[in-house]
């Protein structure tokens, strides 16, 4: 049972290897991307094609199917504390919804910031919390997936 739970718990958390780390690797996203914007939300999608055989060993921090970053501008919201918070939210909106994006079964890199009306409503609202976010995060998905699932 305890197997079970951790398994569920698992497939949740969202590891050192399913982000993005390094300017580089950021700068590379965002100029190979299509855009896609709902509510509050804004991300930026770039596919990757890698070529998996089953015959080569890959190292785990290539197993992920989507990698994620996180983007929130200094010019934006000028506090830092209220920048992290709102990165920890998009975060944790993200990390509650990733299972939809793991559906798409594509190889992508996916930048997330928040659009115009996210960065008012972090700025006017201090009580925002991650599930505000959930239901961007499921229109986000679709949009995705209609752009790049046509069959």
């Amino acid at each position: 049972m305890k197997n079970i739970e951790n398994q569920s718990q698992d497939k949740l958390t969202l590891g050192k290897y399913e982000i993005i780390r390094g300017h580089n690797a950021y700068q590379r996203v965002l100029q190979n991307s299509a855009s896609f914007s709902v509510n509050y939300i804004k991300a930026f999608v770039s596919i990757q094609f890698r070529k998996s055989s089953d015959d080569i060993e890959v190292s785990p921090l290539l197993k992920s199917i989507v990698k994620v970053g996180f983007i929130i501008a200094k010019k934006k919201i000028r506090k830092a504390t209220l920048r992290n918070r709102a990165r920890r939210i998009i975060k944790e909106s993200y990390r509650l919804n990733k299972n939809l994006f793991l559906r798409l079964e594509l190889n992508f890199s996916l930048i997330i910031t928040l659009s115009e009306l996210g960065y008012e409503l972090i700025r006017n609202s201090r009580n925002i919390k991650s599930s505000f976010f959930n239901d961007d995060m499921i229109s986000l998905s679709r949009q995705i997936s209609k752009h790049y699932c046509k069959a």
